[in-house]
């Protein structure tokens, strides 16, 4: 009997590892956890600013463009760097509508850019939000933003942000601005079209510094790991 109850809860914690208990704010993301599921989540790459980032085999293009839907946890530390730091950047087709995150530790502000057009990208308040594990979700539109959440709350952009559009897809790199990731992890990156299918998934662990943890699970554009990276340690 003690050996059934053993292998029962060796099952759950296993399944909450791999996302069974995650939050599913649209239907899309089933592997995005729960913050509390994600702080048992070992084995991420670690962005040190300087030359770690992940380049995609292709461009996002049409998969990023319209009405999709982006899923992931991340963690992000503040430090007195007042500097901004790329989460994400993914070009398009189309320069008036790509997707591009990114992130500043010392101000504790997270940045998202959509279009090129003067007062299209949009800066969120994360004071109450660093340094612990985020389940995150944005919403686009063609050339817009609907909304973006951490943990389940809808956070209310405070002013405009202007960048340029990405010249490549990249995961903690931002060739337009030359901002690499920093003060930060990610992992389970899903990208799917808002109410219908998953196109993209990067889960980036159990090695987030290896390419097999950036092989993409849904689609055919697959992560490199560029630098040397470490393993992320500072839960």
């Amino acid at each position: 009997m003690k050996k059934v109850k053993l292998t029962i809860i060796a099952l759950v914690f296993f399944a909450c590892l791999h996302g069974q208990s995650g939050i599913n704010f649209s239907g899309v993301g089933p592997k995005v956890l729960s913050p509390q599921a994600a702080s048992n989540v070992l084995g991420l790459m670690n962005f040190d600013g300087a030359n770690d980032y992940i380049s995609l085999s292709a461009d996002l293009d049409t998969d990023i463009e319209g009405s999709k839907t982006i899923t992931f946890n991340c963690y992000l530390l503040t430090n007195a760097d007042n500097g901004f730091y790329t989460i994400f950047a993914f070009k398009s087709t189309d320069v008036d509508d790509y997707l591009a995150l990114i992130y500043s530790p010392g101000q504790q502000l997270l940045g998202t850019r959509v279009t090129q057009t003067s007062g299209g990208g949009r800066q969120y308040d994360i004071s109450a939000y660093h340094d612990q594990a985020l389940a995150c979700e944005i919403i686009k539109t063609d050339g817009g933003i609907t909304s973006l959440k951490l943990n389940g709350v809808t956070i209310t952009p405070t002013f405009n942000l202007s960048l340029t559009a990405p010249a490549s897809s990249n995961i903690g790199f931002y060739d337009g601005q030359a901002q690499y990731g920093k003060f930060m992890t990610l992992w389970n990156l899903v990208i799917a079209t808002t109410g219908g299918a998953d196109l993209h998934e990067w889960i980036g662990y159990p090695a987030g510094n290896t390419d097999a943890a950036w092989a993409d699970q849904v689609g055919s554009i697959n992560g490199t790991v560029n630098g040397s990276p470490t393993i992320f340690t500072s839960w």
